[in-house]
């Protein structure tokens, strides 16, 4: 071979570049060859669904293959959530997996404010916040000149229901019904009984035809 052969074939050689072939399996990912696997190409890694890359993302294939490690695919894990006063989760674990979820729950006489079901998230960390227990007590409403007429007896709790009238000769301003709210107050706001005049009225009526008669008697004599 002529050395001008020689020097034609290294050339068309390095032209072609090195061929660094597929990389390894990655557990839990797939690899991605966008530029091919010759020199100068890079291939591109990334984690399935519920899996952390820990490592470089890309590896360029050099003059002697593929430079830099080979990264991992660690499963994503939580810690438990926070606890939460009167009240706590299930099921109770030491790590969660990513997607596994819990459900809250209050002590007896308390009320759950917030979500019920946390989940474990891509970050590593349950969503949403946990809620909290709070103790819902609504005291009796005070209606004067109003009788009750039905529902929750005391002590009354979170989304309890009472429902009142007024007495003969008054009239209510608001709602009847009412209902214990989370803030332990009484919603809508607690009704009013006003006097309706007609007692008023029928006693200056009754009180003209008594004095009417006795006019007439009073002639009449």
């Amino acid at each position: 071979m002529s050395l001008t052969a020689f020097f034609l074939l290294s050339f068309a050689a390095a032209a072609q570049g090195f061929n660094c072939g597929p990389l390894p399996e990655l557990s839990h990912g797939n690899i991605d060859y966008p530029s091919g696997t010759e020199t100068d190409a890079t291939a591109v890694l990334t984690c399935k669904t519920g899996f952390n890359l820990v490592g470089q993302n890309e590896i360029m294939c050099g003059d002697q293959g593929w430079s830099g490690r080979l990264p991992v695919c660690e499963a994503i894990t939580c810690s438990p959530p926070a606890d939460v006063v009167n009240g706590g989760f299930s099921p109770q674990r030491e790590v969660y997996k990513f997607q596994d979820a819990v459900s809250f729950s209050c002590k007896k006489g308390f009320t759950l404010s917030g979500r019920t079901k946390l989940t474990c998230t891509e970050q590593g960390t349950f969503s949403p916040a946990p809620p909290t227990c709070v103790l819902v007590k609504c005291e009796d409403p005070v209606i004067p000149n109003a009788e009750f007429v039905g529902g929750s007896r005391p002590p009354h709790g979170y989304a309890a229901t009472v429902e009142y009238r007024c007495k003969a000769g008054f009239k209510m301003t608001g709602s009847s019904s009412l209902k214990c709210e989370m803030n332990s107050r009484w919603s809508p706001e607690i009704p009013k009984c006003s006097s309706s005049g007609h007692g008023l009225v029928g006693g200056v009526v009754g009180g003209l035809v008594s004095i009417a008669v006795l006019v007439v008697q009073f002639f009449w004599m």
